[in-house]
């Protein structure tokens, strides 16, 4: 008997929301961090818009990382494309949560710093050709 495809589970959405998943722990760890140096007065208040873009772009960096991973000869386009997802699903959790869109500063830093995260991990995630010799 063969068996039937849709019953499978689809192993590329598995580590898509697993890869997002984490990346979104290590957003919150380095807002985190950030909050607790601000409460500490070792950071200035106004530097919050920066980490903002910090943690976004670690995010986009390790998910461009899982992106990388998954396809492995676009890894270029699979990282900006994961940094840019990545963005859009940041976006679209404070819209919700906040109940009104950020305003536009913030979210050009945010959104350059998703595009080099995932850039810069789709260069650093490609897989080296064997020689052969």
């Amino acid at each position: 008997m063969r068996e039937n495809n849709n019953e499978k589970p689809n192993i590329f959405a598995k580590s898509a929301a697993v890869t997002f998943g984490i990346s979104l722990l290590i957003s919150f760890a380095v807002m985190l961090a950030a909050s607790w140096g601000v409460s500490t007065g070792s950071m200035p208040p106004n530097s919050m818009p920066g980490a903002a873009a910090a943690a976004c772009g670690t995010g986009a960096f390790v998910a461009g990382l899982g992106g990388a991973a998954l396809f492995g000869k676009r890894s270029l386009i699979a990282g900006i494309t994961s940094g840019m997802a990545y963005f859009l699903l940041l976006y679209i959790i404070g819209a919700i949560a906040f109940l009104r869109m950020a305003p536009a500063s913030p979210v050009v830093g945010m959104l350059a710093a998703a595009l080099i995260g995932g850039t810069l991990a789709g260069l650093l995630g490609t897989r080296k050709k064997k020689r052969r010799g």
